[in-house]
């Protein structure tokens, strides 16, 4: 005769909390606990979904197709953050017509978006497409900002008063001039505190001068913009020309960043540091010593 349990049932919510914990500290086993069973599915799939990692856009079909299971249509509702490995130009180009916009349509409470697109002249940018989104964080290439002027940018920046952190890549030194004389106002980001330009070559011109006070009419016009990053690319004597022309501003960080991306991406809910933190802890250390410093990262510890 089997003997009886003495185990009271635990309360419906302590179990619900008891997986939620265990799903948000094992992460790569978490797909397993939503086998567990349907509650456990019901509990676990909002944190399944709320972080995705796409190695490509073409992984994107798939999750379409999860998305629009008719079984579970209000899956989309849960992805927060949906991060899409820039592709390298053959993929790009041999995958043309597809691109992450029904995907984004989908994920109408997207708040955290990355997305190397490497846009050429014949697609339209993909700013248009978050109108009715509310991010508080993005990562996308300049060449999205500058169809028909800086009006796409502009118009993206008043339709994300949200935005807090804002990370424009692979820029070059023509860009960072262009951003400056074309008029990408970030001011119309009013909750703006983070900002970071990644340049190809941002020290690829003859007169070091012509940069001067470059990035100062950004961080005059963002009254709490706390974090500015230069990823210049290319340092050497030219870093220490730049500075030399550049007023002093603490909130100003030059950086090399060797971090792995993704790493880095996921670095807070994993509870260590990402770049944007580094920064802020660069700035403390350059208001200390009321100078600049380069900061260097590497793999998130």
């Amino acid at each position: 005769m089997p003997l009886a349990s003495t185990c009271l049932p635990l309360p419906f919510e302590l179990e619900r909390i008891i997986s939620e914990i265990a799903a948000r500290s094992h992460r790569p086993n978490i797909v397993n606990l939503v086998l567990v069973a349907r509650m456990f599915q019901e509990w676990i799939e909002p944190i399944l979904y709320e972080r995705i990692i796409l190695p490509s856009v073409l992984e994107g079909k798939r999750l379409l197709r999860t998305l629009n299971d008719t079984t579970r249509r209000d899956r989309a509702r849960y992805i927060k953050a949906l991060y899409i490995v820039p592709p390298s130009k053959k993929i790009f180009y041999s995958s043309h017509p597809r691109s992450p916009k029904h995907l984004i349509r989908h994920c109408r409470y997207l708040e955290n978006f990355s997305y190397g697109s490497l846009r050429d002249d014949l697609r339209p940018s993909m700013l248009p497409i978050f109108e009715q989104h509310r991010l508080r964080r993005a990562s996308l290439d300049i060449d999205e900002f500058f169809v028909n002027g800086s009006r796409v940018g502009n118009d993206f920046f008043h339709a994300q008063q949200s935005l807090t952190h804002l990370d424009i890549r692979s820029m070059e030194a023509e860009h960072a001039l262009r951003t400056m004389t074309m008029g990408l106002d970030f001011s119309l980001l009013q909750h703006l505190t983070h900002l970071r330009f990644r340049f190809v070559d941002l020290f690829a011109v003859d007169d070091p001068e012509s940069l001067e006070g470059l990035p100062m009419p950004i961080l005059y016009a963002c009254a709490g913009l706390q974090l500015l990053l230069l990823d210049p690319c290319d340092f050497e004597t030219s870093l220490y020309e730049f500075t030399m022309v550049t007023p002093f501003d603490p909130r100003l960080v030059f950086l090399i960043d060797d971090s792995d991306p993704i790493l880095d991406w996921e670095a807070p809910i994993q509870g260590q540091r990402d770049v944007w933190m580094r920064g802020e802890e660069h700035v403390r250390v350059q208001r200390a010593n009321q100078s600049y410093s380069l900061l260097v990262t590497k793999q998130p510890r």
